[in-house]
């Protein structure tokens, strides 16, 4: 078992990024992938979000979801709350716990393989304090505040979510068949992107007298970035951890930083609270939590942070020939796509052209309800 474990090679499905810093060749079929994935946090009166998934090989593009799974949530006094496949993969449920019991994840593939949690705690989240920011050369740092009076989590874990806003040149042309033609429907000048951060920002206060974060960067914008060319808003959400936890996600993050993301593979097999019950040996990534998620969300204007963003070349207006659109600009295997803006005055024939990385939003044109 101990040889096993020093060879076992898998990726895991949180999402996560970084850039890799050398190339590690795996000597092991465990590479091949197909270890079960869970990840998720039980929230007490908020929405609770488990997504399953598969590892995947190395060379594989995205990690596998595990579809049409049952999930489902059991206390120690047999209650119990089945879980809805929102997405795919993504299993949800709205709940209030009580305090006093312990609860436990299930698992029952599709295929029947059955998973089960060790019971856990429902962990209190103090409120956040504040959320602060600075810039310097480098960028604009993003910091929490938070203290626990009662001196009881100690183990904190943050993520978050960040929306930004920008303005794009509206679209009155297409091309279609070989040809361009006014749009019915012009494309919408602003949009609003979103990202889901980092889950691996972990403070431990065990050693400090009292149990009080200050200033713990939860997120990094570097200088340049397009987040910050208009306005840029952050949600950060904080989940306190029991030890068991924290240590996990700890290991975790020093693997990730030492090889790159956590979807790059992981030296060793790191156990969490999520076994197999079909079968014991098998071996599962993950660890299951509980606790209530406190949220709090700030805006920053460019204005406010002096922001200075230059657009790189591909997002500069080009002049193209109508006839040679497609061998210039089309969206051919290799190519970046490219959108008409507008014919080009006293030249019928020509266009000016933007690529549709930098003109167009897409499906990301709602204005969120939370905007102001």
């Amino acid at each position: 078992m101990k040889q096993l474990l020093n060879v076992t090679i898998f990726f895991t499905g949180i999402v996560l990024f970084a850039s890799c810093k050398e190339a590690y060749e795996p000597q092991t079929s465990e590479a091949k992938g197909n270890l079960l994935v869970i990840e998720g946090v039980l929230s007490n009166g908020g929405l609770t979000s488990i997504r399953v998934s598969r590892t995947r090989p190395l060379n594989a593009p995205i990690e596998t979801p595990e579809l049409r799974a049952l999930v489902s949530v059991e206390s120690e006094s047999n209650q119990r709350f089945i879980l809805t496949e929102k997405d795919r993969g993504e299993y949800t449920v709205q709940v209030s716990l009580n305090p006093s019991e312990k609860y436990r994840l299930r698992v029952k593939t599709s295929k029947g393989s059955e998973y089960l949690s060790d019971f856990v705690s429902v962990k209190n989240t103090p409120p956040i304090d504040e959320i602060t920011w600075e810039k310097n050369e480098k960028g604009l740092n993003i910091y929490i505040d938070t203290h626990d009076p009662q001196n009881a989590t100690r183990y904190y874990r943050w993520g978050f979510e960040e929306t930004w806003r920008r303005t794009v040149l509206n679209s009155n042309w297409e091309y279609v068949n070989g040809a361009f033609q006014p749009r019915k429907i012009p494309t919408h000048p602003t949009c609003y992107d979103t990202h889901i951060g980092n889950p691996l920002t972990l403070f431990s206060t065990v050693k400090l007298v009292e149990d009080v974060v200050s200033k713990a960067r939860v997120n990094f914008i570097p200088v340049g970035s397009h987040k910050l060319a208009d306005k840029y808003s952050i949600l950060v959400k904080q989940y306190a951890l029991e030890k068991g936890a924290y240590e996990y996600w700890e290991n975790m993050k020093k693997n990730t930083e030492q090889l790159g993301s956590i979807f790059d593979p992981q030296p060793s097999y790191m156990y969490g609270n999520i076994r197999s019950v079909s079968d014991p040996a098998e071996m599962v990534v993950g660890y299951f939590s509980a606790c209530n998620v406190t949220e709090k969300r700030i805006f920053i204007t460019a204005q406010e942070a002096k922001w200075t963003y230059s657009p790189s070349a591909q997002c500069e207006l080009q002049e193209v020939l109508a006839a040679d659109f497609e061998d210039t600009f089309g969206t051919g295997p290799g190519r970046l796509g490219w959108i008409p803006i507008g014919q080009i005055a006293f030249r019928p024939d020509w266009y000016a052209v933007k690529s549709i990385a930098c003109a167009d939003c897409g499906p990301n044109f709602i204005k969120p309800v939370w905007w102001r």
